[in-house]
């Protein structure tokens, strides 16, 4: 993952060899020294056996005792689409 100044933030998944299919990798919106990385725009970049895919993730903060003061309101925690670079 990369921060909008193109700074690596952290790895996710690294050396993981999978067969094709589809995952999930979940973030917990810490960097590499398990520091909370603030709210914003990031970039994910895929690379598997060198094809490069990049998508926009956006990490969204939530203030604490939101969900209980907006019953019945989903919350969008972060977003992820596909961009071409």
């Amino acid at each position: 993952m990369y921060n909008v100044l193109d700074q690596q933030v952290r790895r996710l998944a690294a050396d993981l060899h999978q067969p094709a299919g589809s995952y999930q990798i979940l973030w917990d919106g810490l960097d590499e020294r398990d520091e909370n990385l603030p709210g914003g725009t990031y970039v994910v970049v895929f690379n598997q056996d060198n094809a490069i895919e990049k998508r926009i993730a956006t990490k969204v903060i939530v203030p604490e005792g939101y969900s209980k003061t907006r019953k019945n309101t989903k919350k969008k925690i972060s977003s992820v689409k596909k961009v071409n670079v």
